[in-house]
């Protein structure tokens, strides 16, 4: 996870006690009107606890911590958390780079 301090940017894990029930019970997939947006920033921010050093991502990242289909599933709650702004977009060269903005769940 990442912690938006301001000054720099460190990896932290998430705070068990921001992260609601459903997801401690693992059953948040199996829910009516999943995914959400919480959902989407759970599942992301969880894979980039364990994978990243710097809390970006790119869509190919999306299919290992979603799985390969995340667009039919999910891309209409990605591009709502863009539109929001809880989702930041940064262009480098040909990579288009994600990074959430603000950690629920520290």
């Amino acid at each position: 996870m990442i912690h938006c301090s301001q000054q720099t940017q460190k990896k932290t894990q998430m705070n068990k006690d921001n992260t609601p029930i459903k997801y401690h019970l693992s059953m948040w997939k199996s829910l009516p009107g999943y995914p959400t947006e919480n959902d989407f920033l759970f599942e992301v921010l969880s894979y980039l606890e364990k994978n990243s050093k710097t809390g970006e991502f790119t869509e190919a990242t999306l299919n290992s911590a979603i799985g390969p289909k995340w667009k039919d599933t999910h891309e209409q709650v990605f591009k709502a958390l863009l539109e929001s702004g809880t989702i930041s977009t940064d262009t480098r060269g040909d990579k288009v780079i994600h990074k959430i903005k603000e950690n629920p769940y520290l």
